[in-house]
Parts: structure tokens; C-alpha cells; sequence
């Protein structure tokens, strides 16, 4: 057993170790598994969507958002036949197939659904749910871009040991900003890929808005640790092959295609397209 050590004073260096065992002291962290966690969060997600245990619902960029989306959502349990149906006003439905697959994080199993939505009509608001033989979930908005200058929320880090202020941070910034398009988080979204509660902490924090605008996501460093802080793809993005084509194309470090730029920007001018290079920091033309 190790030697106790005296309380550093203010201003003096202190170890993660020591960090640590401050918080789980404190009761902010437990450790499990080699690996520590948020203890508890003061709120939880909504897990029914309609007469559906959806969870989670949520839009990801397309690489053309005029006339495309991604939808995914999780279930505890497997769907039967799932889609994603989208139509405009009281206009024509149309369907495209939710592809799934299982995944285990922090000893809990759960699904992963994605679907693309292509060919959809520029510049319309457009309405969108979740539909399987479980039943049908409630519709909600979505907006295509119409190639004209826009608004969007651009966040850093957000990993934590206590989502609080994170959830203060981005639902003030969305009440301020509700004509924002689009949101991006530059990466590090949680401590620890594979810790659940991280995840739920996260998406319950941005659940006002992603069901409703889409998220342009960035991967840092902190996504690929395991509970042993070891280094693996983050499975609640993308949980294996079958779901990569459409729920990997969401999470890419390097570029992330859009439809234009913003006003603002100091590397481009509008209604071009452009992709955002996270590692220059600016607009660039593709």
C-alpha cells in the first residue's frame, strides 16, 4: 500500500494520480475496471420517441446537406424492420432502411441505428421519424440546406468529470441561437470512449437540439481510450462494419464536408463549396 501523502497547497504541481484520487474522495468519480467514471448526472434522456424506445435521436451532417442527412438513434433492444421516413408537409412519405448492429460499452449491450437520407429537396423545412413494426415515432424538423449564408455553434472540448456546466453551456448557447443550422464539437467529447455514462451524459446535454439540427463531430484522443485507457475505435459511433458505411462517415478527423461558408469566414466567400480543415482552422475551397 502506497504512503500517504500530505494535501498539496495552491499553486503546487500535482499528479493526475493525485487529481483523481481527489475527485473520487470528493465522491465526483468512482473507479471500475481499471478505469474511472462520472459518479451520477442530475438529468437523464427522454428513452421513448412516440410509441418507440428510441433514444438518443439524432441528425449528422451529409456530405451534401442541400439534398442529404444521416439519422441514427439507439434502442436497448433490437427493432424489427426499422426505417426513417421523411416527407415534406403533408406530402408523399418517403422510407429508407435503418441499418443496426449491437455493441457493448461498459458491460451494457445496446443497438446502433443509421440511415442516409439522399435526394431530398433543397432549402425545405422537411419532417422525419422513426418507423418499425414496434410502432411509429413522433415526427420532428429537419432542414435542408438552401446554399445561402447560415448560422452554426461551434464548440471545444466538452469531456468532463461532471457534465453540468457542459449542459448549461451548449443549451444557453442554443436558446440565444435557435436559427443556428448546424452544430460542430472540435473533439474530446467525452473522458472515455467506452464509459456509457459519459455517452449518455453528452447526448443528453445537446438532446434539445440534435434531434433538430445536425452535428458536424470531430474525434479527439479521449473518444478511443477504453475503460483501461487503452487505445480502440469508439464503438458507440460506429460499432462495426455493417454500420461504418453510414455511422463512421459522421465521425471523421481530418475533413468534414459542407455546402457553403460562412459569412465571417476569412478563407472563403460564399455559396461555394467548402470543407472545414479542423487542423487549419479555417474555410477552404475543396
Amino acid at each position: 500500500m502506497e504512503k500517504e501523502e500530505k494535501t498539496p497547497s495552491w499553486g503546487e504541481r500535482i499528479s493526475r494520480r493525485k487529481f483523481l484520487a481527489g475527485l473520487i474522495g470528493a465522491g465526483l468519480l468512482v473507479a471500475a475496471g481499471g478505469g474511472y467514471r462520472v459518479a451520477k448526472h442530475a438529468f437523464c434522456a427522454d428513452e421513448v420517441d412516440g410509441e418507440l424506445p428510441v433514444r438518443h435521436l439524432r441528425q449528422i451532417v451529409a456530405s451534401d446537406n442541400e439534398h442529404g442527412r444521416i439519422v441514427m438513434f439507439q434502442t436497448e433492444e433490437p427493432l424489427t424492420e426499422p426505417v426513417v421516413e421523411w416527407r415534406e408537409d403533408e406530402g408523399k412519405t418517403t422510407s429508407v432502411e435503418a441499418r443496426g448492429e449491437s455493441f457493448t460499452d461498459d458491460g451494457a449491450t445496446q443497438w446502433i441505428y443509421g440511415a442516409e437520407l439522399a435526394g431530398l429537396p433543397q432549402g425545405k423545412n422537411l419532417l422525419y421519424r422513426i418507423h418499425a413494426k414496434e410502432g411509429a415515432g413522433d415526427w420532428h424538423p429537419l432542414q435542408t440546406d438552401d446554399g445561402e449564408q447560415f448560422k452554426a455553434l461551434i464548440f471545444p472540448d466538452s469531456q468532463s468529470s461532471d457534465y453540468t456546466d457542459w449542459t448549461g453551456l451548449v443549451r444557453g448557447a442554443w436558446e440565444r441561437n435557435g436559427d443556428s443550422k448546424f452544430f460542430i464539437n472540435m473533439g474530446d467529447l467525452v473522458d472515455n470512449g467506452e464509459d456509457k455514462s459519459q455517452w449518455e451524459a453528452w447526448l443528453t446535454a445537446v438532446s434539445p437540439m440534435i434531434d433538430r439540427i445536425p452535428l458536424a463531430p470531430l474525434m479527439g484522443n479521449y473518444e478511443t481510450y477504453n475503460l483501461d485507457w487503452k487505445v480502440r475505435l469508439p464503438l458507440a459511433i460506429s460499432p462495426s462494419s455493417r454500420c461504418r458505411k453510414t455511422a463512421a462517415r459522421s465521425f471523421r478527423a481530418t475533413t468534414i464536408p459542407l455546402t457553403t461558408a460562412p459569412a465571417t469566414s476569412r478563407c472563403s466567400t460564399p455559396r461555394t463549396t467548402r470543407r472545414m480543415h479542423s487542423r487549419r482552422g479555417c474555410w477552404r475551397s475543396s
